[in-house]
This record gives structure tokens, C-alpha cells and sequence, in this order.
């Protein structure tokens, strides 16, 4: 079965939205940070920096153990961490 096909001319049409409305919230205070902590002696082992800013994984996955620990030795392209950046999870080795 066939039906008859009419093409129409395009017709502009006009759409409303409501205004959005506003609710204010309030600032919330500003609180001082605690100073970083200062114990102990300094360490004479170079600090590890990060390539990138992200967020900071110690390990491979959920449930797993970390790569190392406080007071582990560390050897050269021993990863340490994973860095997510951008949605792309980075390993960060040692290089020095």
C-alpha cells in the first residue's frame, strides 16, 4: 500500500523557555590550612615529583597492595604511582 506523499514548505516556529531562576547560595568560610608537617629530620633522598597534576593512585587497582611503601628502597623505572590525568591513567617511575 502506497500513501500519497506532500511535501510542505518549512514553517518557523517560536519556542518559550521560562526564565531560570536563581536561588543564592552562600560562600562558604574560608579554613586555614595546618602548615605542613615539619618532624623529624630532613631526608637526604631526592624528592619525587610528578610530570603532571592528577589524581594520585598507590596502586595497580582497588585490592591490590600499594607499588611501595614509606621507607621502601626504590630502584631506577620502578613505578611508584599512577597519576590520572585527562582520563589517562600514567605511571610514574623513578628516574634518578
Amino acid at each position: 500500500m502506497q500513501y500519497p506523499q506532500t511535501m510542505l514548505p518549512p514553517q518557523p516556529s517560536a519556542h518559550v523557555f521560562p526564565a531560570a531562576h536563581s536561588n543564592p547560595v552562600a560562600a562558604a568560610p574560608a579554613t586555614a590550612l595546618p602548615p605542613p608537617s615539619t618532624t623529624g629530620s630532613k631526608s637526604s633522598l631526592p624528592p619525587l615529583r610528578s610530570p603532571m597534576a592528577g589524581t594520585f593512585y598507590r596502586c595497580p587497582a582497588p585490592g591490590e597492595p600499594p607499588f611501595v611503601k614509606a621507607g621502601d628502597k626504590v630502584e631506577k623505572g620502578q613505578v611508584v604511582c599512577i597519576i590520572e590525568a585527562m582520563k589517562l591513567m600514567n605511571e610514574i617511575e623513578v628516574f634518578s
